[in-house]
């Protein structure tokens, strides 16, 4: 389940970067991991 704990490494490190001027940026590049956590 290694893949749980990176997802939510990810994840976190997305969140942090959207409150950020980052976010288009951030939105552009993590979309597909978004993605990928919601299908599950």
């Amino acid at each position: 389940m290694e893949n749980d704990d990176y997802y939510s490494r990810v994840f976190s490190q997305t969140t942090r970067m959207i409150t950020n001027k980052g976010c288009l940026e951030v939105k552009g590049k993590n979309i597909d991991v978004i993605q990928i956590i919601q299908k599950g």
